[in-house]
């Protein structure tokens, strides 16, 4: 909900009110989750939304080790170029 397409995705779908948002944001719902919680996320560092800052998986990892829910989260962040480099070791 902190970036511009999402801004854009939520106002459409839910109206303006921002804290109706959070019900629906994954950053917002991962710092009041309680229990066991187990997360793989991969993102490609050369994906153009992630690039333009409308992903922000960092900002998801910052809450999830805020809210001691970083437990079972594992972040990776690809590069193809370095994938492309491995696949021909093979």
């Amino acid at each position: 909900m902190n970036c511009p397409w999402g801004e854009k995705a939520f106002t459409g779908y839910l109206g303006e009110d921002r804290e109706t948002w959070k019900a629906h944001d994954a950053t917002e719902l991962i710092k009041k989750w309680k229990g066991d919680f187990d997360c793989l996320i991969d993102v490609g560092t050369g994906d153009n939304f992630y690039n333009q800052k409308q992903l922000l998986p960092e900002n998801f990892e910052k809450a999830a080790k805020e809210s001691g829910n970083d437990k079972g989260l594992v972040v990776r962040y690809q590069d193809v170029s370095s994938l492309v480099q491995e696949t021909k070791q093979f």
